[in-house]
């Protein structure tokens, strides 16, 4: 078999797996970015490289955005293997990115920060750290990030406690707190579709 042959197997085999992981979302993002990494070596800074379309030819291949891969690709050489925090969510690397070289500190950095309910380091854990760090306020990404979060959260503990039907709740008390919060909720909603443009 010719080098030629051996690289355009290579390539068939990267993309039929990446073709399987890209439906599991963020789950498969480290294999994706690693295979992407492999099919397309990082350049360097400031020199093009028409990376950009072949990112679209793969998405297009894989049924990705091309986006997504782009950033699977990017968290992926932020993060060489062996510098990943294995309790810390793909999204909290993603949000403490940095240069190769700097991966090994920043997984100090990482395994230092609190974890959450079930153990992992979580984006909001390194949000607050660099919030911090920089003694700025949020700006509207963090701040949107966070309320997004939170929704999440919520949506998932009241899925976890079966919370999800009226009358659930015995306590009238707390009966009158879910309306209450259910109003608020229904404000944010509007505020969030008026930040949106809809």
């Amino acid at each position: 078999m010719s080098v030629t042959d051996l690289a355009k197997a290579g390539h068939e085999r990267r993309i039929a797996r990446m073709r399987l992981l890209v439906k599991a979302g963020e789950q498969s993002a480290w294999e994706v970015g690693d295979l992407l990494l492999e099919e397309l070596p990082m350049g360097k800074p400031g020199v093009a490289t028409g990376v950009a379309a072949e990112l679209r030819v793969i998405a297009a291949e894989v049924d990705g955005e091309p986006a997504t891969l782009a950033m699977y690709r990017k968290v992926a050489h932020g993060w060489p293997n062996g510098t990943r925090v294995p309790f810390a969510s793909w999204a909290a690397h993603r949000a403490y990115m940095g240069p190769p070289e700097t991966a090994l500190a920043r997984a100090h950095s990482l395994k230092s920060l609190p974890r959450d309910e079930h153990g992992r380091v979580t984006k909001q854990a390194v949000r607050d750290m660099t919030a911090a760090a920089s003694g700025l306020a949020p700006g509207w990404r963090e701040l949107l990030g966070r309320v997004g979060d939170t929704i999440e959260k919520g949506h998932a503990q009241l899925d976890r406690y079966g919370l999800a039907t009226e009358g659930s709740i015995a306590s009238a008390a707390l009966r009158e707190n879910a309306a209450r919060y259910a109003e608020r909720a229904d404000a944010l909603a509007a505020r969030l579709r008026a930040v949106a443009g809809e």
